[in-house]
Formats: C-alpha cells, sequence, structure tokens
C-alpha cells in the first residue's frame, strides 16, 4: 500500500492523471457543448476555399470592425484537418480542446520553472479542471490565446539569460495576429522586459524583426494591394475611442465584471448550459442564466493578486514584475475600453497566469491551514469535473446535428431555403455551414449576404425553394409564427418549416 500511495505521489504520475483528466473531460463532452456560431462557420468557409481549391491566402477572416483582417495562419494549419474529416465541424473542437491539454501543460512547465513542481503541478490542475476553462477551450474561437499568452511570458522570462529566446517571443507575437488580438498589447510588456534588464542590442534585434516580419509577412503582401488597411487600423480604433469617449465607462461596472470572472474560474452553478456561461452576448444577457459572482471566491482571489503583487521585495522580483506587467497589458484595456462590453475571453490570455500566482500562494501556505486549503483544493476538483458533465447540452453541436436530421427526414429530397431568426444568444448559430456538413446545402440562406464571397457560384441558387426552414433560439421573445406546415423542436432550438 505504502508503494502504492509512492507512486502516485510521484510528480510525473500526477502530472500524467491530471493531463489525463483535462483531455478526457474535453473530449468527452464536446460534441454535446461545443459551440457553434457564425465565428466558426466564417473561419470553415474560408478554409474550405482551401479544401476545394488550394492556393495563397494573404489575409484571413475580419476582425474589429475597422477593416483589419487577421493573418492566414490559423486556416493553413486547419486545413489539413477539414479535408481529412471532409468538412465536419467537430474537428475543430476536437483541435481547439487538444491545444487546451498543451496548455495545462505548459502551465506545469512555468509554474515549475518559476517556483518549484508543487506550483507547476497545482496550476495545471486548477488550469485543466476549471470548468469555465474548459467550457473555452472547447469552443473553436478564438483559440490557442492562453498557449500564445503563456509562449510570451515564458519568452521574456527566459531571455535574461539566454536572449535568443527573444526569437519565440518574436514568433508568439506575431501569431497573435493570426488568432486573436486580445494579444496586442503584449508588445509593451516585451519592450520594457527587453530595456528593464538591458537586454537589447542589434543583432538580436534585427533577428526578432526578421522573425516577425516572416510570420506577419501575408499580410504585409495584403496592405500593399489594400491601400494599407491593416496598418492603419490602430487610427480608426483610435478615432472611435474618441467617439466612444463622449460615453462614460463604468468603472464600478467594470470592476465588477473583473470581480466576476476571478469567481467564475473557481466556480460555476451546475446544470447550465455552457452556452450562457461563455458566449457573448449570452453571458452579458439578463435574460441568460449565467453564473453571477460568489463573494468568499472574489476575495480570495483578489486576497491572491494582493499577497502576490505586495511586500518590500516586490519591485526587487522580476517574477513578480513581469506578471504584473502583463497582468496591466489585459486588465487596463478591459477595465477602458468601452468596446470590449467586458467580454470574459478578453481576459483568457490572464487567465493561465492568475493560476500560477494562485498556485505559488497555496503552495507556500503553512501547517496546519494547508490541510483545510488541500480540502479545498479536492473539492475543486470534484465539483469541477461534475459542472462540465452536468452542464446542458441545448445549444451543442449534438442537439443542432439531431435538429437537422429532423428537419431533414421531413424535408427529404425536396429544395429548401434556410433562415435564422432571433434569440438572445444562439439567434445566428451558423446553421448553413451545419446544414451542408450533416444534411444537404439549402438553395438560398441568411447567411448569404455576409459569405456569398466565400461560396462557389452554384452554391447559391435563384430558383424559388419547396420549403422555407426557419430556425429560432427557443428563447427569442414573443414572436408569432403562422402558417407554418411543421414544428420542431430539440433541445433549445425550434425550426419552422413552410411551404412556398
Amino acid at each position: 500500500m505504502k508503494k502504492l500511495i509512492s507512486f502516485f505521489k510521484k510528480p510525473t504520475v500526477l502530472l500524467f492523471l491530471i493531463l489525463s483528466v483535462s483531455a478526457f473531460i474535453r473530449l468527452a463532452t464536446l460534441e454535446k457543448l461545443m459551440v457553434f456560431t457564425p465565428d466558426e462557420s466564417y473561419i470553415l468557409y474560408f478554409v474550405q476555399t482551401l479544401v476545394k481549391n488550394f492556393h495563397i491566402l494573404w489575409v484571413g477572416v475580419s476582425a474589429l470592425g475597422f477593416d483589419f483582417y487577421m493573418g492566414p495562419g490559423w486556416l493553413y494549419f486547419l486545413y489539413p484537418f477539414v479535408l481529412i474529416s471532409k468538412n465536419d465541424p467537430l474537428v475543430i473542437g476536437i483541435i481547439s480542446s487538444l491545444i487546451g491539454v498543451i496548455t495545462t501543460y505548459v502551465v506545469y512547465w512555468f509554474g515549475k520553472k518559476l517556483y518549484s513542481t508543487k506550483v507547476g503541478l497545482l496550476a495545471s490542475l486548477f488550469y485543466g479542471l476549471s470548468s469555465l476553462i474548459v467550457f473555452y477551450d472547447q469552443q473553436p474561437y478564438p483559440n490557442a490565446v492562453a498557449l500564445i499568452s503563456l509562449l510570451i511570458a515564458i519568452s521574456l522570462y527566459m531571455s535574461r539569460k539566454n536572449k535568443k529566446w527573444l526569437y519565440l517571443f518574436a514568433f508568439a507575437y506575431g501569431a497573435v495576429f493570426h488568432l486573436h488580438l486580445s494579444l496586442v498589447l503584449l508588445v509593451f510588456a516585451g519592450v520594457y522586459w527587453v530595456f528593464s534588464n538591458r537586454l537589447f542590442d542589434t543583432k538580436t534585434f534585427l533577428i526578432s524583426s526578421a522573425i516577425f516580419l516572416s510570420v506577419v509577412s501575408p499580410m504585409i503582401v495584403f496592405d500593399f494591394y489594400h491601400n494599407a488597411s491593416n496598418i492603419t487600423a490602430p487610427l480608426r480604433v483610435i478615432k472611435s475611442m474618441r467617439e466612444d469617449g463622449k460615453t462614460k465607462v463604468s468603472v464600478g461596472q467594470k470592476l465588477g465584471s473583473v470581480g466576476r470572472v476571478l469567481s467564475r474560474v473557481w466556480y460555476l452553478d451546475q446544470g447550465k448550459s455552457n452556452t450562457d456561461e461563455i458566449l457573448y452576448p449570452c453571458n452579458t444577457s439578463l435574460e441568460a442564466k449565467t453564473t453571477g459572482a460568489k463573494l468568499p471566491l472574489v476575495l480570495f482571489s483578489i486576497v491572491v493578486l494582493i499577497s502576490f503583487f505586495s511586500g518590500k521585495n516586490f519591485l526587487k522580483d522580476e517574477k513578480k514584475r513581469l506578471f504584473f506587467v502583463l497582468s496591466l497589458c489585459f486588465l487596463i484595456p478591459y477595465l477602458t475600453i468601452s468596446s470590449i462590453n467586458s467580454v470574459e475571453y478578453y481576459l483568457l490570455g490572464f487567465f493561465p497566469l492568475f493560476f500560477i500566482m494562485t498556485a505559488n500562494l497555496t503552495a507556500n501556505i503553512k501547517k496546519p491551514l494547508n490541510y483545510l486549503l488541500y480540502l479545498l483544493i479536492v473539492l475543486f476538483v470534484f465539483y469541477n469535473i461534475q459542472t462540465v458533465f452536468r452542464a446542458s447540452g441545448d445549444y451543442g453541436l449534438k442537439t443542432k446535428r439531431i435538429m437537422i436530421n429532423k428537419v431533414m427526414n421531413y424535408v427529404g429530397n425536396s429544395t429548401y431555403s434556410l433562415s435564422e431568426e432571433g434569440g438572445i444568444c444562439q439567434g445566428a448559430a451558423g446553421w448553413r455551414y451545419l446544414y451542408m456538413s450533416y444534411g444537404k446545402i439549402p438553395l438560398q440562406s441568411s447567411e448569404d449576404k455576409s459569405f456569398y464571397w466565400l461560396w462557389d457560384e452554384n452554391e447559391i441558387s435563384k430558383e424559388k425553394a419547396k420549403y422555407f426552414v426557419v430556425m429560432e433560439d427557443k428563447r427569442v421573445s414573443e414572436r408569432k409564427h403562422e402558417g407554418y406546415i411543421e414544428k420542431i423542436t430539440e433541445g433549445g432550438f425550434n425550426a419552422y418549416i413552410y411551404e412556398n
């Protein structure tokens, strides 16, 4: 028995268990819980153009709404998987979930490198099993944000002893422009770190610049032929911020939002839809059943932050200074830019840093208080695993596939057109792509006006369809449907079928 206990106390065994459970809870519940929205369909329509006819992409999806286009790197990465899976959207959820498991390992590695094996294990346990993190990892967009955030933090920390780590920083920061712009301000952390530690030299600067420019080179070519729309986007953003400045930003409301986030990483109500928990604007709507802040958890998280960033040696502790600057790069825009609207996923890059801070505090608690903390950690683990498995799948991919099968059974071989209407959360849910994958392509759809330029000419028809199918979130405000010949309900959705 003692040998068995000592075996399970080995760090490698504990890490294997953490990673195994992290992978299991993500993949076992993926089809039930995976969120699919117009963002995912937009990305997959782009990838489809590569599947149909492989060609050079200079940019990917648009972002910000300011005529800014992300790089195509993520689309190229997805291409072989979408090709092999024959356009099944589940594949991008699998990739996203596995990246979450990889991130869990990187959290361990960085925590161990910074402090100790114990800190690394605790931090990876918190990240890998937090139900909120699991739900975000199962959502294909935005993807790899936490991983890139960690790689940037690691590259800066390791550069103290070897400047070549700044090459990783250059690559990871370039990847930001292919993935998600919530990490864009981390360049200021990089500038601060390089100059405060006197790491600047011409050779490192030139090589790092070459790596960064190589990573974003497709976007540079695009800008050359597109009136520099990307490089001038910051000017349009600043202009918009000035206009937004006329609208007062409620700092109190924003701080409350941060407090809610710091509570939700530890606890979510069980039995609720993961869509309500993570999908914007569901998680900001009063009609949705989003878990609110729990005061004890908010206070605990505040204690973690104050403990980590306080003390006489704070300015001399390079680890704390690095985490402080990185945290500011996430929290300042979250608190001050009104257009962010307290959207939780803008803090995805902050979460792994926060868990490492928490693990460092937890690992240094002395007896007998540490026994209480270990009990709470055990409760955290079992409760969050239960939360994932008990989450409602009413808006997940499996529910949508079942709904599509029912509609297709009614429509049969006849033609149909498709519309997505209403709902606080899933009024638009990428239905056309899902019907294309699990049923057949409609002659016309409400997505045509947005994505038609990514489709073949023969995918849109002017022929009048026999049926008209309306997909709707069941929680849509009172709306009367008259004249339909069939109503189909599945999970959180209604489908109304009309005959033209």
